[in-house]
């Protein structure tokens, strides 16, 4: 039987993770969807992020969603120290352009992540072109380990 959890909030909604395995809910991190942009307000919500992924001790973690940051940004890059991992990487897809659409693959980023912990690893990972949304929707397939 799979069980679903769908997280979302105004104004972006649509990520959601599906499940074989029970899901514990989580008190969530707060964020206001800060784009680069607002730099001061963008580094908070990834080092919230950090905080999290550092409080989680051994428990396996995922954290999946629009990070408004690619590889390449060092207040990704210090989130991605913790231990997690991004998955598309591992499936070897790492780098494939998921925003905006429009212009996928030429002049587009990697903005979209499903990070994991060592707990997981990633089968598959495919973007896909979805209608109605300026981002190309991340389906990773993982396996969750002992």
């Amino acid at each position: 039987m799979r069980r679903t959890r769908t997280a979302t909030s105004r104004p972006a909604e649509g990520s959601a993770i599906l499940s074989v395995y029970p899901l514990r809910k989580e008190a969530g991190v707060p964020g206001s969807l800060a784009m680069p942009g607002e730099l001061d307000v963008w580094r908070t919500e990834l080092g919230r992020l950090r905080a999290y992924a550092e409080r989680r001790g051994d428990a396996p973690a995922l954290i999946a969603g629009d990070f408004n940051a690619t590889q390449d940004h060092a207040a990704f890059r210090r989130l991605l120290d913790t231990g997690l991992r991004d998955s598309a990487r591992l499936a070897g897809a790492s780098r494939t352009p998921s925003w905006p659409a429009l212009t996928a693959p030429l002049l587009s980023a990697q903005i979209d992540h499903v990070l994991v912990s060592d707990a997981w690893s990633a089968r598959t990972a495919r973007f896909v072109d979805l209608p109605h949304t300026d981002h190309r929707a991340l389906l990773v397939d993982l396996e969750l380990h002992g």
